[in-house]
């Protein structure tokens, strides 16, 4: 097996995160950018994409002793967050949001 397999991510979960065991889906996402592949990780909201993104760097300087990385992530984020408030305001509330871009 190569080594990317061979790691083992949910401890670093737990270590940093307090999450014992990633899903199958996380660790399938974080080992496919480990093995340099374009991941797009599509997960519904409170799925655990933002651990996917996250354990990348921990894992190239805690567990592959890498002096740095370089991860780059694409979110729909500042999208969900006008959405949200545009839903609130045509319920009439008044959301206070704020997006730094």
């Amino acid at each position: 097996m190569d080594t990317v397999s061979n790691l083992d991510l949910n401890s670093l979960a737990s270590k940093h995160f307090g999450v014992p065991n990633l899903t199958d889906a996380q660790a399938e996402a974080i080992r496919a950018a480990l093995k340099q592949q374009h991941v797009f990780v599509y997960l519904p909201t409170a799925a655990g994409k933002t651990l996917c993104f996250t354990m990348l760097p921990l894992v190239y300087t805690e567990i592959l002793k890498a002096p740095r990385a370089c991860i780059v992530v694409v979110s729909p984020l500042i999208e969900l967050m006008r959405s949200q408030a545009t839903y609130l305001r045509e319920k009439g509330a008044h959301p206070f949001w704020r997006a730094f871009l």
